[in-house]
């Protein structure tokens, strides 16, 4: 595969699944999960070396390790080479299968949930709260300023950060015509539709008097 003429990346599989992949051209990087036991019988990824090199040339090479439980939920992961130090990550779960805790690099980090089973909060290591409407839509996300208001429909309303909002809105059939964002401006889409899903075919800029911003064309329902 050629990209931009120059760089070159080229793929191995084995039964279906990637086991390596190298580029060429420019800053290089390498893959190789081909050992034996690297990918095991299920198909996840067990060990595998991983090495980059830059145009300096200075080359880094680590070995990396995944195990899992019997879900197939990552309980630790391993590399052997982050600054010159070994970094590794563990993970607990519930029975239920939520994430209870997170260890990384003796560093741990505590989940909450609540009745409803969505995460409400983390303390330790990472430290943050959720919030959550009673249509189990969230209101407060990661970054605490942040809040996220819902219509009647449960499709997003309005967000902001800080000082920076985003506002929405949608047609009857709940297909978004229109968006207000405090960095691009307003824009108003033009939606058809195509089978049964809605396509965009124009976005207009209606603080320039619907000057036409972006046309989209499809071919067998793909963007062109």
């Amino acid at each position: 595969m050629s990209i931009n003429h120059r760089l070159q990346r080229h793929l191995t599989y084995k039964d279906n699944l990637l086991t390596a992949f190298e580029t060429t051209g420019g800053p290089t990087f390498s893959f190789n999960a081909a050992g034996s036991g690297d990918i095991d019988g299920l198909g996840r990824l067990q060990a595998a070396t991983e090495k980059l090199t830059d145009t300096t040339p200075s080359t880094v090479t680590y070995n990396v390790t995944y195990d899992y439980d019997m879900r197939s939920q990552l309980i630790d992961a391993t590399n052997d080479n982050i600054d010159s130090s070994t970094w590794d990550v563990d993970y607990a779960y519930y029975n239920n299968g939520d994430i209870n805790t997170k260890t990384e690099d003796s560093t741990a980090t505590t989940y909450t949930y609540n009745s409803g089973n969505q995460m409400t909060g983390a303390s330790g290591g990472d430290s943050f709260s959720l919030d959550w409407d009673e249509n189990g839509n969230m209101k407060v996300g990661v970054v605490s300023e942040s809040t996220l208001v819902y219509n009647w429909d449960g499709k997003l309303r309005n967000a902001n950060y800080d000082a920076k909002l985003i506002k929405l809105r949608y047609d009857p059939m709940g297909n978004r015509i229109w968006k207000y964002s405090s960095e691009a401006g307003t824009r108003k889409h033009i939606v058809d539709i195509a089978g049964d899903l809605p396509v965009i075919l124009l976005e207009l800029d209606t603080e320039n008097s619907n000057s036409i911003e972006k046309t989209y064309l499809y071919a067998n329902g793909q963007v062109l």
